[in-house]
């Protein structure tokens, strides 16, 4: 799935024409083979958009390689989530398979549509699975509409990770005396550290497996906030709480064995404990939004060219944005100034993906509603930091 990062830097490109293909995709069954024919048909609808454009032919074929080879991937039919999203530029393909029924639609222009891609990242519903057993240990990124596992190279994989550097280890393999093998079974220890059992060391073999799972999701979390859901069974679950120090551990887990789960089991469960959170965080949002507009105070904002150019330079604390409108128009970098159009125009770029995208770049917390549900049933609207 896409992240901030993806998405920006297709914002930013100036990689001309772009070209952007959505699709929803078939995950299983006969039908699953209909996916390379609309990807052949989607390429061939842009190819001859390009042509009219006045792209060459040669040109166009080579934009257009990247994706054209997809068709020749005997896996692609079958490795598909509910939508497909392709970007595509000189010298530029990224590929994004997501938990998304997009609309099948083809656009060239001179900036890529990464609109029907923000749902995904808003923060109203962006959230951390810890799957913990002794044998595996997994991190997940997840919305409501699913989860990806995040590569975790400091994070043991599992117990087995640590073994011989703990006390427990140590113990065993280097510390054992006691009466001769004629009165016990040879190669029998006897631990003999203030009348320590083995059960002990093996306690301490957990935690110090524990502390280092922890340490190694604070490294690779310090940037984010997200509330983290811990999955783990009620001895790990007591044992991680006591050593946690990332900040936003949610205090409700799950009491499982996550290796007992199915992926989508998993991530449905972790979903209902943080989709209060996240409800009560909205509600907060609007009512602090209605009573902010209701006293005329600057700090809410309806206003998109505003909203646009707060968002570019950190100056947001709270964006509701509409998913199902479109704005079109320029975002100028060099003097920071808006150009708001009533239709699309050549050059234009959805100016409330924009903002969506920079506003989650500065740390505002975003939420992407359908218009029926925004404030004043704006098409974006904004609490300011100051």
């Amino acid at each position: 799935m896409p992240t901030i990062e993806d998405l920006k830097s297709l914002i930013v490109s100036d990689a001309r024409p772009a070209v952007t293909i959505t699709m929803p995709t078939v995950t299983a069954g006969p039908e699953v083979q209909q996916n390379r024919i609309r990807v052949g048909n989607l390429l061939s609808e842009a190819e001859h958009r390009l042509t009219e454009t006045g792209v060459s032919a040669s040109d166009t074929a080579d934009l257009l390689a990247p994706g054209r080879r997809l068709l020749f991937d005997q896996d692609f039919n079958y490795q598909q989530s509910q939508g497909l999203a392709v970007f595509l530029a000189p010298g530029v393909f990224r590929l994004f398979q997501v938990p998304l029924d997009l609309d099948e639609a083809v656009i060239v222009a001179d900036l890529f549509h990464i609109k029907p891609l923000l749902p995904l990242l808003a923060r109203d519903g962006r959230f951390l699975i810890l799957a913990i057993s002794l044998g595996r240990v997994r991190l997940f990124h997840a919305s409501k509409f699913g989860m990806t596992q995040l590569a975790a190279p400091d994070v043991p994989a599992n117990i087995d990770a640590i073994s011989g550097k703990t006390d427990f280890q140590n113990a065993v393999h280097f510390h054992p005396t006691g009466p001769t093998p004629t009165t016990f079974a040879p190669g029998t220890p006897k631990f003999h550290a203030l009348g320590r059992s083995p059960e002990d060391y093996k306690k301490d073999e957990v935690l110090e497996f524990l502390r280092a799972v922890n340490a190694g999701v604070v490294r690779l979390l310090a940037d984010t906030d997200a509330p983290l859901v811990l999955a783990a069974n009620d001895q790990l679950q007591g044992h991680y709480r006591e050593l946690n120090k990332y900040h936003t551990l949610v205090e409700e887990g799950l009491n499982v064995n996550p290796d007992a789960l199915r992926d989508k089991e998993l991530h449905e469960r972790a979903y209902a404990v943080v989709a209060p959170l996240f409800g009560m965080r909205r509600r907060e949002a609007e009512d602090h939004f209605a009573a902010l507009a209701g006293d005329n105070d600057p700090r809410a904002v309806t206003d998109l060219p505003t909203i646009v150019a707060d968002a570019r330079f950190g100056r947001l604390d709270v964006l509701f944005a509409a998913a199902d409108v479109e704005a079109w128009g320029r975002y100028d970098e060099g003097n920071g100034t808006v150009e708001l159009h009533e239709a699309r125009r050549d050059g234009d770029e959805d100016l409330i993906g924009r903002a969506v995208v920079e506003g989650l770049g500065t740390r505002a917390f975003v939420f992407v509603l359908p218009r029926e549900e925004m404030p004043g049933r704006a098409a974006v609207a904004a609490i300011r930091r100051y």
